[in-house]
């Protein structure tokens, strides 16, 4: 997440079982199934935790990824957490989070976060989350960096979540109120359907539009919005985003590279990259159709 993904820079830095049963008696059959019920039990457990769709199961994940990284450490955090096709970003480049942390050494360094807005799909099986960390080079330093993380999740064939991208905002030594409560949101079952081939041609449009200034970012947004922009704390709501937008330079170039459609076609994201000048950086956006517009749900902006 610093102006790629803070997350992976810090980090990059430094069967079923069968049990066949055989009838032996009333007493061994008994006890068979008192040594087996603790078994049976752990596995009922387990997969009512794997299936957990929704929205607190999506906001469950993030916080155990946060959790497993502090207690352990920030390479074995990320490869447990992310899917094998996950992405990580920098410099304007995506790159697999699996490769990238394998071959990355161990980090001593510590990075803290938790979430603060969450959304969800209607079919409970992919969303985003938001919200602050903080970086410190090792356990007991001083914080020398924080910034705002973004992560994609989706849950897989076998009923975990996985983080699909991640990728953040760095604002310094700016200090973010601490997070009392997670936003939580989720898509009406019967709401808009995204049409992908419709999304990237808006994504075009507005990339073109948006080498004339941040304003053309502006008909996108709506209360619910979720702005993380480079070297500002995160800004939700029209009028927020509007006068944080002024910051952003005229003449970014804006590159669309790739994305995901939820399995409910109601979310999807973009991601790709922003040229400042000769400098290279990453963008993400989340995008929603409401009341019958397109609405950015999530933006990620580096420059």
């Amino acid at each position: 997440m610093l102006k790629q993904s803070k997350k992976q820079a810090y980090a990059t830095s430094a069967g079923p079982v069968l049990i066949e049963r055989r009838s032996v008696g009333k007493l061994l059959t008994m006890k068979r199934n008192y040594l087996f019920l603790p078994v049976f039990l752990l596995l009922l457990q387990t997969n009512t935790l794997l299936a957990q769709k929704g929205i607190e199961g999506l906001i469950s994940a993030e916080k155990k990824f946060a959790a497993y990284t502090a207690e352990n450490n920030i390479k074995s955090g990320f490869l447990r957490s992310f899917d094998s096709a996950g992405l990580v970003f920098g410099r304007g480049q995506a790159f697999n989070a699996i490769e990238r942390y394998t071959k990355a050494p161990q980090s001593p360094g510590v990075l803290l976060w938790e979430p603060e807005f969450a959304v969800v799909s209607a079919g409970g099986d992919f969303g985003f989350t938001t919200g602050p960390y903080t970086f410190s080079p090792q356990k007991g330093d001083s914080i020398v960096d924080a910034g705002n993380f973004s992560s994609i999740w989706k849950m897989n064939a076998n009923g975990e979540w996985k983080c699909m991208a991640d990728m953040g905002v760095s604002y310094g030594k700016l200090v973010h109120a601490p997070v009392t409560t997670v936003e939580r949101i989720t898509l009406p079952a019967k709401g808009e359907k995204i049409l992908y081939d419709s999304l990237l041609a808006i994504e075009n449009t507005l990339n073109g539009a948006l080498q004339q200034g941040a304003d053309a970012l502006l008909p996108f947004v709506a209360e619910r919005s979720w702005f993380n922009i480079n070297n500002s704390l995160p800004v939700k709501g029209n009028a927020k985003i509007r006068e944080a937008l002024k910051v952003m330079p005229a003449g970014l170039v804006f590159q669309t590279a790739g994305g995901f459609l939820a399995p409910a076609e109601d979310l999807a994201y973009v991601y790709g990259k922003v040229v400042n000048d000769k400098k290279a950086s990453n963008y993400m956006r989340v995008w929603i159709r409401e009341n019958g517009k397109w609405v950015i749900a999530l933006q990620v902006l580096n420059w």
